[in-house]
């Protein structure tokens, strides 16, 4: 509504209040929808650097959720993002900037539980390993 009645101030916070909402209730798709909504909102006047910073993170909330195909279309429809995204460095399995992407999606809990089976992993690896060794 405060859009359509030009109050832009409002709409963009209510955008914001949209996106955090969405994040803090573990709604990746709405989140990534909010993002992109916000972006065509701040396209539509004039604020280019907003509009792309939204669309990276609606692209990157849409590719966590596994949606490939919204993830494609924005590629097709914004082909700047696409080519930006792949000059971006990208992350080293078990980075920390990783590790915290996955603490902020799914809560420390879940990080604990990934190192546990990242570290059972290891440990049966290491045990399949031993076994190779004494039956030579």
């Amino acid at each position: 509504m405060a859009r359509i009645e030009g109050r832009d101030v409002d709409a963009m916070r209510l955008y914001e209040q949209a996106i955090r909402s969405a994040r803090e209730q573990g709604f990746v798709h709405n989140e990534g929808l909010a993002y992109e909504v916000a972006a065509r909102f701040c396209g539509a006047r004039g604020f280019e650097t907003f509009a792309d910073a939204y669309l990276r993170k609606a692209r990157d909330c849409y590719l966590s959720w596994g949606a490939d195909g919204k993830v494609l279309q924005l590629d097709r429809l914004y082909p700047h993002l696409a080519a930006a995204e792949e000059q971006r460095p990208s992350a080293i399995i078990g980075s920390p900037v990783q590790h915290l992407d996955v603490a902020c999606r799914e809560g420390f809990s879940g990080l604990v539980q990934r190192d546990r089976v990242a570290k059972a992993d290891r440990v049966a690896d290491e045990d399949r390993d031993r076994a190779a060794c004494l039956s030579r």
